[in-house]
C-alpha cells in the first residue's frame, strides 16, 4: 500500500501540498479521497469548483427502464439486451458513438454480434483489442463520420473529442471491480476486518469515481453537446444508483422505456444540429 508513504513523504514533509482534479469529488464530497490519503478532517481544505460547462443546455442522461438487470439474466442475455439496445440506440443519434464495458468478454461478445448486422454495414465499427492501437482508434472516431467504438479500461479516461466526433456515450454496466480480483479481494477483506462495510467504504466509492471519468468523455467545450446513456438499470433501481447521478454535473434526465428513449433521443440530436 503506497498510502502511508504517501502520507510520510509527501504531505507530512511539505508545508502545503494542492490536489487538483476532475474526479476526487463524490456526490459533490471529497473526504472519500482524503481518508485514501489517509489525511483526516482537520489535515486539509477542500474547495469543489462548478463545471465552466453549461451542461442544462449541452447535455442529456438517457436511462432505459425496461432493461433487466444484470443478476436476473446472466452474461448471455445481458449481451443480447445490450446489442438490442445499442440496434435501436445508434441510428437514433448524430456523430460519433463510444460505447464503455467493464469487461473484454462482453466487449468482445458484442462487437462480433454487431459486425454481422446487415444494418449497421454503414458503420464504422472498431474495438478496443481487435482494430489496432488506442491512438488509432480515437483518431478514426474523431475523423471518420459514423464511428461506434467500443472500449474498455483505459478508454473510461483519456479520451478528448470535440464536436459531432463525440457526442454519445454509452455506459453498458457501472464500472463496479470484480470482487474476485487478487487486489479488491485483499482490500475489501482488510476493510471488513476493520469493521467496516467494504462495499460502501471502498467498492462503490472506486466505482462512481470510474463513472465519472467515463462520462467525463462527453462534454469537452464550451460548444460540445451529446448524450450519456446507461444501460445498466441499478442506476435506478437500487438506492446507491442516486450517488452515481448526484456525482455528475446537473442535467436533463430521459427515463423511459428504450423505444420512447430512443424517439427523445433522436428529438435531442436533430434540434442540436440546427
Amino acid at each position: 500500500n503506497a498510502m502511508p508513504i504517501l502520507k510520510e513523504f509527501l504531505f507530512d514533509a511539505n508545508d502545503s501540498v494542492i490536489l487538483t482534479s476532475a474526479t476526487l469529488a463524490i456526490a459533490n464530497d471529497l473526504h472519500y479521497t482524503a481518508s485514501t490519503y489517509l489525511l483526516k478532517a482537520d489535515d486539509y481544505l477542500s474547495y469543489i469548483t462548478p463545471s465552466p460547462f453549461d451542461y442544462q443546455q449541452q447535455s442529456i442522461i438517457a436511462i432505459p427502464t425496461d432493461n433487466p438487470a444484470y443478476n436476473q439474466i446472466g452474461e448471455n442475455a445481458y449481451v443480447e439486451m445490450v446489442i438490442n439496445n445499442l440496434e435501436q440506440i445508434i441510428p437514433a443519434v448524430i456523430g460519433g458513438v463510444l460505447v464503455l464495458f467493464t469487461s473484454y468478454a462482453m466487449l468482445n461478445k458484442v462487437y462480433f454480434a454487431l459486425k454481422q448486422k446487415t444494418n449497421f454495414k454503414e458503420y464504422n465499427i472498431l474495438a478496443h483489442g481487435q482494430d489496432g492501437s488506442r491512438t488509432s482508434i480515437i483518431q478514426n472516431l474523431s475523423q471518420v463520420e459514423k464511428t461506434i467504438v467500443l472500449g474498455a479500461n483505459s478508454f473510461w479516461e483519456g479520451v478528448d473529442i470535440k464536436g459531432t466526433g463525440l457526442t454519445t456515450v454509452v455506459i453498458v454496466k457501472l464500472p463496479f471491480t470484480p470482487p474476485n480480483r487478487a487486489i479488491t479481494s485483499a482490500k475489501m477483506e482488510y476493510i471488513q476486518k476493520q469493521g467496516q462495510n467494504s462495499f460502501t467504504q471502498y467498492s462503490l466509492p472506486q466505482a462512481v469515481l470510474k463513472f465519472r471519468q467515463g462520462s467525463g468523455r462527453l462534454i469537452r467545450s464550451h460548444t460540445d453537446w451529446g448524450a450519456l446513456i446507461i444501460l445498466d438499470n441499478r442506476i435506478i433501481t437500487k438506492k446507491y444508483g442516486a450517488q452515481f447521478l448526484n456525482s455528475l454535473p446537473e442535467q436533463p434526465i430521459i427515463k423511459g422505456p428504450l423505444h420512447e428513449v430512443c424517439k427523445q433521443l433522436r428529438r435531442f440530436m436533430q434540434n442540436k444540429q440546427v
